[in-house]
């Protein structure tokens, strides 16, 4: 299902042969990626205030926080969250795809929150919250897209 509710080839009144399923929507496991994502938020929002109490500037300080958040997210998301998907694909090919869009994400947030703090006056620490949370839906849909779903006709890799 895409956002707008309609399946891919709905104008057309068929799937497109040979393409892929979409992954479906989970709320019970997007419910399980936004509670680990506020978990991940501690170790962000906490590397950001030491970097930025050491003097560095809150964007590139938050381009460092997130990495703290990116490791602790992807070792609960892999043990917690999606166990079950974890064969199809090599842990180095699922952690690289999921550095890749989790610091991708940034290239959304880091404008944000600039936006935030320049025009609403709000701190690096909120701001950066703020930005997270707008961004949470986009996220969930692109790892379970990216790195979690399985792959068709192909067999199952090791972990």
């Amino acid at each position: 299902m895409t956002l707008s509710g309609t399946e891919p080839g709905a104008d057309t009144g068929e799937l497109v042969e040979g393409a892929p399923a979409p992954p479906r929507m989970n709320l019970p496991r997007m419910i399980g990626f936004g509670l680990i994502g506020v978990t991940g938020i501690l170790p962000n929002l906490a590397g950001l205030w030491l970097l930025t109490t050491a003097g560095l500037h809150y964007l590139a300080a938050e381009i460092v926080a997130n990495q703290f958040g990116v490791l602790w997210n992807f070792l609960l998301i892999e043990m917690l969250l999606f166990r079950d998907r974890r064969r199809h694909r090599h842990w180095a090919d699922r952690v690289t795809r999921f550095a890749l869009l989790a610091n991708a994400d940034l290239l959304l947030r880091i404008p944000l929150i600039a936006l935030l703090v320049t025009t609403l006056r709000l701190g690096a620490l909120p701001a950066t919250a703020v930005a997270l949370l707008m961004t949470f839906v986009l996220r969930y849909a692109a790892t379970e897209a990216l790195v979690y779903h399985r792959r068709h006709g192909g067999g199952e890799r090791p972990s």
